[in-house]
């Protein structure tokens, strides 16, 4: 048989569309189990057998396929065409129709199931992290999905334990650039030690499929660096490798590292992708020690605020900055830094202008030498956010952010504050929900999900949140002083609130304070407040005010006005200096005129303190600042019943009781026992806002 001959007996016994068809439906099979294997956490070793499988048939198909044939009276042997019981053409024909039929279809159901799994975000186990209940079956990690545990400091000199959490936190920061990989961030991490035992749990409780673990260990110009993937469902190694290396290729190791992971986790690299995690953040070894140096005392200070950590902190940065001039990270995290600093109030060692200065100066060099670093974008962003309080422009630069490092959950958050500022708070819950899918054992996190579920009057979600935020960190105090305030906002059980505030903590301690005085118990708040040091990190402005303030208004309030008037006075001499330290558009300056105004008013210079209320309410209305703007209204309406003008005060309470997105700023149950709204109780419209209810 010729081969011509041959061909046209292939076509005849339609062997080429039964090959054809069948490396269709093949394909199709393989994609399929691709995208449904991981769906169903099955073993990934199941496409691998379904492949063997059809690779195996195909010949087996083929000779059947010669053989064989398929007629109206079921599977007969193929006769020769010259024989006279071959099948007619027509039937051939029909035959051919219907495999053309079947491979049509086949290959139109593998091109939906490719294009779908290409497009379609893997799921993930927010409601069950944004909630705090636990996740079901079906929230399983999805595939694509790492935590970087904490690497171990191998090094002889156990103060190289900076330059280990640097090695995390730079494959970490390579990592979250990839658009495909969900990473979790090391705020969740952190508590976990390197080399675990439960593997599986910690992969649960973060919600990972693979966990990346490791050592470093540094001796002189030398490096040793090994690292091992583990799937976390099977405690199998996917991926391990031991770098030694000089010192100078550090940035190549990260690198590899992140390359490495990327291909055992198939996922594509796009040419935007490869260079963002090769970048080099400075060639000056010097350089990068001491920015590592400082990234490890600002974590510090940062996770317990203490301006000394940061102003040893931003030291190292300027001497980085000094080594190596391009050091474009360097001047982010300096600029970060530093607006941190300005938003909580200043430094003793720099002057509220300076910091301001410090943080654009730096965000802008930054930018200026690598316009596409993340890191830069993000400083930009908190200097308009902290510091100049451009909210369209701080998201902005963290919307740019998210583009060149998609899983940066420091970054949706800080999208998340500005909207809650901004409004609605309905997009700053879905940006927090999403930076808690990323970062779900930050119990800050937590608090700050289930104060802005709080002001959009959903408590229940609230409730669960701040009970979340406590579990992940007992020790937490914004969230216990939040949960009394919930307490209080949802049952008016003010017992209860305060035996939720338990702990020797001088934050609980002053926590403990404001209920009493809520209930006008003022002499065991003053017995309270007396005892707690006088620091900043507990009285500040900010967060309520300075021990002479607080002092002063709870010996007025009790009726012992000698006690309370040197107290009063010193504190409005402080608050006039602050004022004059302040510029233009400093976050905190409406408050500071708020307790200026109380001040005056509790001193008898009434005028006086109306005109600083007007002041506050004109630096900081809520239509500029729905977030901060709401403590400004209460905080108004505070001054002008201690001024003597409750008809002024009585809109404003009005406005908070009925605003959509002002829950548990000033609930009804405070107003009802509360002795700085006595003056008011006998006002017809005042009563009638009693009777509002809050929903649940």
């Amino acid at each position: 048989m010729g081969f011509s001959e041959l061909l046209r007996e292939l076509h005849r016994r339609h062997v080429i569309r039964v090959a054809a068809a069948y490396a269709v439906v093949a394909w199709a099979v393989i994609e399929i189990s691709a995208t449904v294997v991981p769906l169903l956490r099955l073993p990934e070793s199941i496409t691998l057998v379904f492949a063997v499988l059809l690779l195996i048939g195909f010949p087996i198909t083929v000779v059947l396929a010669w053989i064989y044939e398929l007629t109206p009276d079921g599977i007969r042997r193929t006769e020769p065409a010259h024989s006279p019981d071959a099948r007619p053409p027509e039937h051939a024909h029909k035959i051919g129709w219907y495999l053309n039929i079947v491979i049509i279809s086949v290959l139109s159901l593998a091109l939906a199931v490719l294009l779908w799994r290409e497009f379609h975000p893997p799921a993930t186990a927010l409601p069950a992290i944004a909630t705090g209940q636990r996740a079901s079956v079906i929230d399983k990690p999805a595939r694509k999905s790492i935590a970087v545990l904490p690497f171990k400091n191998l090094s002889a000199d156990q103060d190289n334990a900076y330059f280990a959490i640097g090695m995390q936190d730079e494959i970490l920061s390579r990592l979250a650039s990839l658009r495909e990989l969900k990473v979790i961030s090391r705020t969740s991490t952190e508590r976990y030690r390197s080399q675990p035992e439960q593997l599986k749990a910690i992969g649960s409780e973060l919600g990972v499929a693979t966990i990346l673990e490791g050592s470093v260990q540094k001796y002189g110009d030398k490096l040793r660096v090994a690292v091992q993937l583990i799937d976390a469902g099977s405690d199998s190694n996917l991926w391990a490798q031991t770098y030694d290396r000089d010192i100078k290729d550090l940035f190549q190791v990260q690198s590899d590292v992140a390359g490495q992971i990327a291909d055992a986790l198939r996922i594509k690299l796009l040419p935007a992708d490869v260079a963002a995690i090769s970048q080099v953040p400075t060639s000056n070894q010097a350089a990068y020690d001491l920015f590592l140096r400082a990234e490890f005392l600002r974590n510090a200070a940062w996770t317990q605020f203490t301006s000394e950590g940061l102003d040893a902190a931003i030291d190292l940065y300027q001497q980085a900055e000094a080594n190596d001039p391009e050091f474009a990270l360097a001047y982010a995290q300096h600029s970060l830094a530093s607006s941190y600093q300005f938003w909580r109030g200043g430094t003793k060692r720099m002057s509220m202008f300076e910091l301001a200065r410090a943080a654009h100066d730096r965000a802008e060099q930054a930018l200026l030498v690598q316009p596409n670093l993340a890191d830069a974008h993000l400083a930009k962003g908190f200097y308009d956010y902290w510091v100049h309080l451009d909210y369209p422009a701080a998201l902005q630069s963290f919307d740019e952010a998210l583009r060149l490092r998609p899983n940066d959950a420091n970054a949706l958050r800080a999208t998340a504050y500005v909207y809650r500022r901004q409004g609605p708070l309905d997009e700053a819950i879905r940006r927090l929900e999403e930076a808690a899918v990323l970062d779900p054992r930050n119990s800050a996190l937590a608090d700050e999900l289930a104060r802005t579920y709080g002001l959009a009057r959903r408590y229940a979600e609230a409730n669960r949140s701040v009970q979340r935020a406590l579990a992940l960190d007992p020790d937490n105090t914004s969230a216990a002083g939040f949960q009394a305030r919930l307490i209080i906002a949802r049952s008016g059980d003010f017992d209860s609130a305060l035996a939720s505030l338990h702990g020797s903590h001088p934050n609980v301690q002053l926590l403990r304070a404001g209920v009493l005085a809520l209930q006008g118990k003022y002499s065991d708040a003053i017995a309270l407040i007396d005892a707690i040091p006088d620091t900043t990190a507990t009285f500040n402005a900010l967060d309520g005010g300075s021990k002479n303030l607080l002092l002063g208004v709870f010996y007025h309030d009790v009726g012992e006005f000698e006690k309370a008037r040197p107290l009063l006075e010193q504190a409005h001499q402080q608050i006039v200096k602050e004022i004059s330290a302040q510029p233009a558009d400093s976050p905190g300056l409406a408050l500071f005129w708020l307790k200026r105004g109380q001040t005056e008013a509790l001193l008898g210079d009434r005028q006086a303190a109306l005109q600083s209320v007007a002041k506050a309410l004109e630096i900081l209305p809520p239509s500029k600042d729905k977030f901060r703007g709401l403590e400004v209204l209460r905080e108004a309406a505070d001054v002008y019943v201690r001024a003597g003008r409750g008809d002024l005060a009585l809109p404003l309470i009005e406005q908070l009781l009925t605003r959509p997105d002002a829950g548990v700023t000033l609930p009804v149950a405070v107003l009802r026992v509360d002795p700085v709204w006595d003056t008011l109780r006998s006002e017809p419209r005042f009563q009638a806002l009693l009777e509002l209810h809050v929903d649940e």
